[in-house]
């Protein structure tokens, strides 16, 4: 009888270029301590760049971000903020603002400064917005270790639209901001087995839906990616997980709007049933791509291969991309901001062309260098298309857009003998807001009627163009514009402070009015939430 000789097992030999193979899909190398050092600087690095370009170009991309979300916050917790049609009629969530309100409430305990106070909302949208760069980095992680980390975060760190959305209080941004955590707590590299992650993933899909409902196709074709067939382990944690924000939602707007879910419906009716959105401009299906290609110009041809590069290892990343895009271009009012929740998902697919493209040039051929010269080069090359996008002629006017209001309205909480503001020949919304003077100044918007009849009603007005109010006793302090970039959304040409000695005589002036939109005029009453 004989005998059956052992078998040893084979074991394939490492090469020394192990660091540049691709890592098995599910694999996740060993975490070190270089890899946790690693993740705190390009952190650190991004929240830096995200806080310092706020502070060095403060400006307004669009009025939303103001009284949608830090005016109607800080009405919450100072008791004074104009009050938009949105919020008169409820199709607004308390659910963002609420949470800057808390975030406000904290900084009054240190100063009701309004400098302070906003400056605390920018750190905590610019902390918020680090989730981009942690999933970044630990898609990259996964995929190549520390240093295809450092390259996927680094890029999501340094990309230009990211950094200058960041800190901007809209629901695209914290949106995306969530929606990008979803996906990896989900999908780190392919579907996440673990129940808990699904749970977790569904919770915050289920908050990306309730603060900006217009994000449901992207997930739904991501929760639909992730969860496919398995029905008991990953569908039904993934939709209870989902269901605590989204019931927490409605509750909230039981509580606020006296109506279940009401926010959520009749945002739905009044832009897809009334077309109000309609009011605000209607573009034509391709815009959003015309535009892409103006700010992105020649970069965009590049871009775009190395998303289709990026996808084949992060197809679903690539797939909830295009999914936003797809679905804001079929709407018929389109902005840049829409698209924030796809950037991240962008830059991290560029982070990963990176290494995909190291990965198939060493496997078809030797090179002299290593592979971490091959990671700097592909960083560097990202970081020169994001400065030239970030000083284009489309997207340089950003930086500045809105700030000569800004500058007027911190002049004016410079000046302790300001008592009341009035706002002649310039919109309630082509300014800042309350939430940007110290509590206790009235603004009041006034016409020349008005202002004829009651000049000592207030001790400053702001103007426009070729007001002249010498005659009432008023100076010229300053004038502000927006730069050597001409004003976009905030009316044409600067804006002048005018100010006069003494105190302001009370009553007189008329509050602000609301900005109805034009198919509700008439109707106000009809839809006010009571």
């Amino acid at each position: 009888m004989s005998k059956r000789r052992p078998t040893r097992k084979k074991h394939r030999a490492t090469p020394a270029s192990a660091p540049a193979a691709r890592i098995a899909r599910g694999a996740a190398p060993r975490w070190s301590s270089d890899t946790t050092a690693a993740m705190a600087a390009v952190m650190l690095g991004a929240f830096v760049l995200r806080v310092g370009a706020a502070a060095a170009y403060p400006n307004v991309n669009f009025p939303d971000e103001i009284f949608q979300v830090t005016e109607q916050a800080h009405r919450a917790v100072f008791g004074t903020g104009f009050i938009p049609w949105e919020f008169a009629v409820g199709t607004r969530s308390w659910l963002f603002p609420g949470a800057v309100a808390i975030v406000m409430e904290f900084a009054r305990i240190f100063s009701s400064s309004p400098g302070f106070v906003i400056g605390c909302v920018t750190v905590f949208m610019a902390a918020a917005s680090l989730s981009a760069v942690a999933c970044g980095f630990l898609w990259g992680y996964r995929i190549c270790g520390t240093r295809g980390a450092v390259v996927v975060g680094l890029v999501n760190a340094i990309w230009a639209e990211l950094i200058y959305f960041s800190t901007h209080t809209l629901t695209d941004v914290i949106g995306g901001d969530l929606l990008v955590a979803a996906i990896y707590v989900g999908y780190p590299d392919g579907p996440a087995q673990s129940r808990r992650r699904m749970l977790w993933a569904g919770v915050l899909f289920g908050l990306t839906f309730a603060i900006r409902i217009q994000l449901a196709p992207a997930v739904a074709v991501a929760v639909i990616w992730i969860c496919r067939r398995e029905v008991r382990a990953r569908w039904i944690p993934m939709i209870s997980g989902a269901l605590a924000p989204v019931l927490f939602s409605g509750l909230l707007d039981l509580l606020t709007w006296h109506g279940l879910f009401r926010s959520m419906w009749l945002n739905l009716w009044m832009n897809l049933g009334m077309h109000i959105a309609e009011g605000f401009g209607v573009m034509p299906h391709y815009w959003l791509a015309e535009l892409v290609w103006n700010v992105w110009g020649w970069a965009t041809v590049p871009i775009v291969a190395a998303m289709i590069l990026g996808a084949w290892r992060l197809p679903l990343v690539f797939a909830v991309a295009l999914t936003i895009f797809l679905t804001h271009s079929g709407m018929e009012h389109q902005e840049y901001r829409f698209l924030y929740p796809a950037m991240p998902l962008v830059a991290t697919l560029l982070g990963v062309a990176v290494l995909e493209l190291s990965r198939i040039v060493r496997a078809w051929r030797e090179l002299p260098f290593g592979a971490n010269l091959d990671a700097a080069a592909g960083v560097a090359i990202w970081c020169v298309l994001s400065y030239s996008i970030a000083v284009s002629s489309s997207f340089g006017v950003l930086w500045t857009h809105g700030s000569g209001q800004l500058a007027a309205f911190r002049a004016i909480s410079a000046d302790e003998g300001i008592c009341g503001l009035g706002l002649l020949g310039v919109s309630w919304l082509d300014t800042p807001g309350y939430s940007h003077l110290p509590p206790g100044i009235p603004i009041f918007q006034v016409s020349g009627r008005d202002f004829l009849a009651h000049p000592d009603a207030v001790n400053a007005v702001l103007t426009r163009g070729w007001i002249n109010l010498e005659r009432f006793r008023y100076k010229r302090a300053e004038c502000f514009g927006d730069g050597p970039n001409p004003d976009i959304v905030f009316g044409t040409g600067p804006v002048c402070l005018w100010t006069r000695q003494g105190s302001c005589v009370p009553g007189g002036l008329p509050g602000p009015p609301i900005n109805w939109p034009r198919a509700l005029i008439g109707h106000q009453s009809e839809w006010i939430a009571r």
